[in-house]
């Protein structure tokens, strides 16, 4: 009954450790399928988003000018001029 003790501890910890690896070698599986969908992803003009389809994902109409800001943006900043001088006027007046 001594001897059976140990045994069973360490048949325990061997399964515990079998599904460790057996774990750990899917997960690099997954990853090395996803590192794979995104250099295929690499050729195409399309971002890589998972589980989307290419018609699923919003295009940006000012990619090809590099400019990140929409109109609404446009407008704060030409009024940020305008809200700087009439803020200097304010100030000599004081």
């Amino acid at each position: 009954m001594i001897d059976e003790a140990p045994r069973q501890h360490a048949g325990r910890w061997a399964v515990v450790l079998m599904l460790m690896i057996a774990a750990g070698s899917y997960s690099s599986l997954r990853f090395a399928a996803f590192l794979w969908d995104a250099e295929q992803s690499l050729d195409k003009s399309e971002p890589y988003l998972p589980g989307l389809s290419a018609a699923a994902v919003p295009q940006d109409d000012n990619r090809d000018v590099g400019v990140d800001a929409t109109d609404n943006e446009a407008t704060e900043i030409d009024s940020l001029a305008a809200e700087e001088a009439s803020r200097r006027v304010w100030l000599a007046e004081l």
